[in-house]
């Protein structure tokens, strides 16, 4: 059996929601270690799993040496491991969040400096609670197991 956690990038508030940003931009090493695994998964799948529909790539989230099939298997992981993983959601609304930043940074801007509060951040940006609930579902859907998801507070 496999574990997964699901995570979302919090910010306290002595943390600008800048700074979450950027703490967000070091999950693509993640996301990227994530594909690798799931080239390696399959063969752990339960059967009831493997039965299930048929599996895709999607497009930006397999490194581009596993996709043109020149990665080296280096070995097998030993089934009896627990792999524990942390999954991050992308935020919503980028380029409205972009604009946001560049007024709230700009002093010619009536929302300079006019901060959200975490709550307003999660409403208007953060992953909705049926966006982490579908990655939940597709997750187990795959045979892994959903230990602990983390509010974004």
């Amino acid at each position: 059996m496999s574990v997964v956690r699901i995570t979302e990038i919090s910010s306290t508030s002595s943390q600008s929601f800048a700074d979450a940003i950027q703490q967000l931009r070091s999950f693509v090493p993640l996301i990227a270690a994530v594909s690798l695994l799931a080239v390696a998964l399959p063969a752990r799948v339960p059967a009831a799993a493997a039965a299930g529909p048929k599996s895709r790539t999607l497009a930006g989230h397999v490194p581009a040496i596993v996709a043109r099939g020149r990665a080296v298997l280096l070995g097998r992981h030993n089934p009896n491991d627990v792999l524990r993983l942390a999954v991050a959601l992308q935020l919503r609304h980028r380029t409205a969040l972009q604009r946001f930043l560049q007024a709230l940074d700009n002093p010619a801007s009536p929302d300079y400096h006019h901060f959200l509060t975490q709550q307003q951040a999660n409403q208007q940006f953060g992953p909705t609670v049926t966006q982490q609930r579908a990655v939940e579902q597709w997750l187990r859907g795959g045979g892994l197991t959903v230990m602990h998801t983390y509010p974004n507070t």
